[in-house]
């Protein structure tokens, strides 16, 4: 029995909703206006774009389609392809917390120790409940610390960093302990008078971060505000606040990468530990990249979200640290641990050189933030072949991916188009980028009027590097996909 012919009508009748187009387009109809929409870019733009019907590896539309360009954020389809494949959709990561010393009633005489294992949301309120695990053991003085073992990790990854010098949450550090994506928030708010704007940081106050203010409060209901790191030390970093405050604007938040990952988290679930009634000496004491130093006394363990539910929140909103951390925990699922960025590379170049199109890809990191990633779109649609052929891998697959002009990174895609385009028809995974070039990327799946689904990569490399450019490159591509749904075979 051909699974695909059955597994094909279910996928298009129960997530897709049929067209009915007026001005359908027949097959040649379509050809020629692609034809006609590549001739629209400039010379300076390279694309390569490969259009299949899902399921059939029927080729309607190719061009430059074994080309290698920067595939930006649709990088992370990939990663999660690879990742679904080799981990399984159900993989949690721990996080645990050992005793390094002696419990005497509601005493522990030494030090906890906080080990990650590369959970890419251990966020305020998850590390708020590890915790109260805690405290529910009844401890109530901590002669000691807290010691963080990064030991999954053979270091802290700061590739994304290098990106360029920047705090900007984008690029955070990567390390196997992390507290809400490796970065500082700090909330704003209005002084209703001549007073400066409250600056306070978030969740919690803590020894890591120091904040300089230098808002001014201005009248209206405007925010201009920037933050940035002005220096750091093994356990402090100063962030400076500069720009103006309206004193009619709404409360808000700024964000902002931490240098050390391991005291920052260290120092607030010292402080949460305090807010359950415990009494701590210290607050970080030490980092590990050493196994040998996990203790043997396991107090609390804390599972994260299953890795479907991570790819949904890294894919929608394109996070790129979420990415990263599943990029290597991949790595050291397949070669073992530590985790290494060299060991994700090649567990990743592995598993998509088994697609013919894809054998001289190059991957330099899994979220897409970087110059060095060189894939082709047929390498992408080929690999979307290959899972359709697991429905329920593909299933979960596709799940992940903003659904267009509803959420994510496509809630603000499609708005200029024909009034039969469905854009919630469109599940696909973006990309942008600027630097030496501008990169955007539009990978996923849509439906046409004669109710086929199709499976579509389109990459766009401009050799000018200008982000004016990426808002009329995001509209041509949002067009193409328009082309597509008017196909009638």
């Amino acid at each position: 029995m051909n699974r695909s012919t059955p597994v094909f009508a279910i996928f298009a009748l129960s997530i897709f909703p049929m067209l009915a187009w007026g001005d359908t387009l027949s097959l040649p109809e379509f050809q020629a206006k692609m034809q006609a929409q590549m001739a629209r870019l400039s010379s300076k733009n390279t694309v390569s774009i490969d259009v299949q019907v899902l399921g059939r590896n029927q080729i309607l539309f190719a061009a430059n389609e074994n080309k290698q360009l920067n595939t930006a954020s649709s990088m992370k389809l990939l990663t999660t392809q690879a990742a679904f494949a080799k981990m399984g959709e159900q993989f949690s990561f721990a996080t645990n917390v050992y005793v390094d010393g002696v419990i005497k009633g509601d005493t522990l005489q030494g030090n906890l120790v906080l080990q990650g294992n590369g959970d890419p949301f251990l966020v305020s309120e998850r590390i708020w409940l590890l915790a109260k695990d805690v405290a529910r053991f009844g401890i109530k003085h901590i002669t000691g610390g807290i010691k963080v073992n990064n030991s999954a990790f053979s270091e802290d990854y700061r590739g994304l960093l290098e990106w360029e010098d920047t705090t900007q949450p984008f690029a955070a550090v990567v390390s196997a302990t992390s507290l809400n994506f490796n970065s500082v928030e700090v909330h704003v708010t209005p002084a209703k008078t001549g007073a400066k704007p409250n600056v306070e940081v978030g969740p919690t106050n803590n020894a890591y971060i120091v904040l300089v203010n230098k808002l001014r409060s201005v009248s209206g209901g405007r925010n201009s505000i920037s933050i940035r790191s002005i220096g750091h030390t093994a356990t402090q970093e100063t962030f400076e606040l500069e720009g103006s405050v309206g004193r009619d604007a709404v409360p808000s938040v700024v964000y902002a990468t931490v240098t050390n990952p391991a005291p920052y988290v260290a120092d607030v679930f010292a402080a949460l530990l305090r807010a359950n009634g415990m009494q701590i000496a210290k607050d970080f004491v030490g980092v590990s990249f050493k196994p040998e130093d996990i203790p043997n006394t396991l107090l609390v363990s804390q599972q994260s979200l299953s890795l479907l539910e991570l790819a949904r929140l890294y894919n929608s909103f394109s996070n790129n640290f979420m990415a990263e951390e599943i990029y290597h925990g991949l790595g050291a699922a397949v070669n073992g641990a530590p985790a290494a960025i060299s060991k994700s590379r090649q567990t990743i170049l592995d598993y998509v050189k088994q697609t013919d199109s894809c054998r001289n890809a190059s991957f330099d990191n899994g979220s897409g933030l970087t110059e060095n990633n060189g894939v082709s779109s047929k390498c992408f649609v080929d690999n979307l072949q290959n899972a359709y052929r697991d429905f329920p891998a593909f299933a979960d697959l596709v799940s992940t991916l903003p659904i267009g002009g509803k959420t994510g990174t496509l809630k603000n895609r499609f708005k200029n188009h024909d009034a039969d385009f469905v854009p919630e028809n469109v599940r696909a995974k973006s990309g942008t980028l600027w630097a030496k070039r501008a990169v955007t990327a539009l990978v996923g799946v849509t439906t046409t009027a004669g109710g086929e689904t199709l499976v579509f990569s389109v990459l766009q490399n401009d050799e000018r590097g200008n982000g004016s450019l990426l808002a009329g490159m995001r509209e041509w591509e949002d067009k193409c996909v328009e082309l597509m749904q008017r196909l009638k075979l």
